[in-house]
């Protein structure tokens, strides 16, 4: 059998079925485990070196954030996307993320703007390094400091509670050719538009930057479909 995932390190303070959960759901994310496939739990826990109770809790809990799908009689899967998937994900996203860059634009601290900035060249600095693990990273980042410059706790809340579903995307797109420069120059437009205090500017530029992404993971749907 081929060993795919890494066996868990049972040294965390974190629950064993969070520690599984967050083992399967980077797997789906990096595309180890890809779309369609089937999983097994014995296999699973033969390769995480766990038992296979916290693998299926780690299975429920995916399959409510949309990661898996349980099909009755036939097993758990890896969800696949569909246009459905990303047009709802991303009307949600759009709409959180250019609220919170207008109210950045309005809110946000000289130091967080800094912060920003340095992780663009963060960025830049990963993609000469092909780094792509460090490229989502230095993205969450950069997204988590607008959110927190929002100044709105509960606009925080509801886009913390989708934020795997976020990262599922993310990733997705970042892999797609030509993806990740014309994402760092739409998040420059953006610092700059939030840097100028200019409201509707940086909405706009919350608003091209989604749109791109979504058109990004549709263009990979389609060509996953071409090559099936």
């Amino acid at each position: 059998m081929e060993r795919r995932l890494s066996p868990i390190r049972l040294d965390s303070y974190n629950p064993l079925r969070e520690v599984v959960s967050e083992a399967l759901r980077q797997a789906i994310v990096t595309g180890t485990l890809k779309p369609g496939e089937r999983l097994m739990e014995i296999q699973l826990a033969e390769e995480l070196g766990v038992s296979r109770t916290p693998i299926r809790e780690a299975i429920r809990r995916l399959e409510l954030e949309g990661f898996l799908v349980m099909i009755p009689r036939r097993g758990t899967y890896v969800a696949d996307l569909s246009i459905k998937d990303i047009n709802e994900v991303f009307e949600i996203r759009t709409a959180l993320d250019v609220l919170a860059a207008g109210l950045a634009a309005e809110r946000i601290t000289e130091e967080e703007l800094e912060q920003m900035e340095r992780l663009l060249v963060q960025i830049g600095e990963y993609i000469e390094a092909e780094d792509a693990d460090g490229i989502v990273d230095a993205d969450t980042q950069f997204h988590d400091i607008l959110y927190r410059a929002s100044r709105n706790d509960r606009l925080v809340g509801i886009i913390s509670n989708l934020r795997e579903q976020f990262t599922r995307f993310r990733s997705v797109s970042m892999a797609y050719p030509g993806r990740i420069g014309n994402t760092l120059d739409e998040h420059r437009r953006l610092v700059e538009a939030i840097g100028q205090r200019d409201v509707e500017q940086a909405q706009q530029c919350a608003r091209e930057h989604l749109e791109n992404a979504e058109q990004t993971l549709l263009n990979d749907l389609n060509d996953r479909r071409k090559n099936r």
